[in-house]
């Protein structure tokens, strides 16, 4: 007869010779079989390097399970499935080859925002939000508020990425620094306030200020009430730094001509004066 076939298996032949002619007596002759090897591909999908099953058809097999860090293992799917459906391993070898990719999870984690003494616009300082490990941080949260600070981004993140555990993260802050010539200029001709922040207090070359008919004593803080020669090159807490005047005086001069006032004028020290031809009077 025709050789059989059978799903898994290779005819290996009859179980026994099968005689020229018909004997005397039945004869029953099986059909003997080969198991076909088959193999199972791995694509680790990013997971830990893992070896292909190679078996023959219906051994018994086990599904591996790969590892990602800050993922969960969810089961293998087919390769070329574009939805990624996560299939029942099968128990034994299946009579085909087959090609499967890991499906992966991320991995919530629990993340505590701390103001670290702000304010979220809701009035707390504390909020809780869950995120995959390695999400970045951008957008993911509102940026908190301070009187008097900058906000300097969040610490505990991994290159500003959400950390692999459950953490606390707490907002940066710098101090926010106001420079104000009240009513000075400064070297570049400019009057408005300079506005800068603590870590680093630039100036944006702009210094010395000087005013009109005045004499620079200084800077005040009005926050701290503290006074400085010169502006500190850096500070932890707000600053309102204010110059300091001291408005020069004016002094007359009065000119007599026939011993009665023919002028007066009035001058700031170092003003040049304008006098009156000597023969006419004299200044006192």
């Amino acid at each position: 007869p025709a050789n059989p076939s059978k799903t898994g298996y290779e005819f290996a032949g009859w179980d026994v010779q099968i005689p020229g002619k018909m004997p005397a007596n039945n004869l029953v002759i099986n059909a003997t079989w080969t198991a076909n090897e088959y193999t199972i591909t791995f694509d680790e999908n990013g997971g830990s390097e893992l070896e292909d099953i190679k078996a023959p058809y219906g051994t018994a097999i086990t599904a591996p399970v790969t590892s990602l860090k800050n993922n969960i293992f969810k089961g293998w799917a087919l390769a070329d499935d574009a939805t990624k459906t996560v299939i029942a391993f099968p128990s034994t070898m299946p009579a085909e080859n087959m090609n499967l990719v890991a499906v992966w999870e991320a991995e919530k984690i629990d993340v505590i925002f701390n103001a670290n003494g702000g304010k979220f616009e809701d009035g707390t300082s504390v909020k809780n939000h869950k995120f995959n490990a390695g999400d970045t941080v951008d957008g993911a949260i509102e940026e908190p508020k301070r009187d008097g600070y900058k906000f300097n981004g969040w610490s505990g993140l991994e290159d500003g990425k959400m950390p692999n555990a459950d953490t606390t993260i707490k907002a940066n802050w710098v101090a926010e620094v106001t420079i104000d010539p009240n009513g000075g200029t400064f070297a570049d001709g400019t009057t408005a306030k300079i506005t800068t922040t603590g870590d680093a207090i630039n100036t944006d070359g702009k210094l010395p200020v000087t005013k009109d008919k005045a004499n620079f004593l200084g800077w005040k803080d009005t926050i701290s009430g503290n006074t400085y020669d010169t502006i500190p090159a850096t500070s932890d807490v707000p600053m309102n730094l204010v110059a300091q005047w001291d408005n020069m005086e004016q002094h007359t001069v009065t000119f007599y001509v026939g011993g009665n006032v023919h002028k007066t004028d009035s001058y700031y020290e170092g003003d040049a004066i304008v006098g009156i031809d000597a023969e006419v009077g004299k200044a006192i």
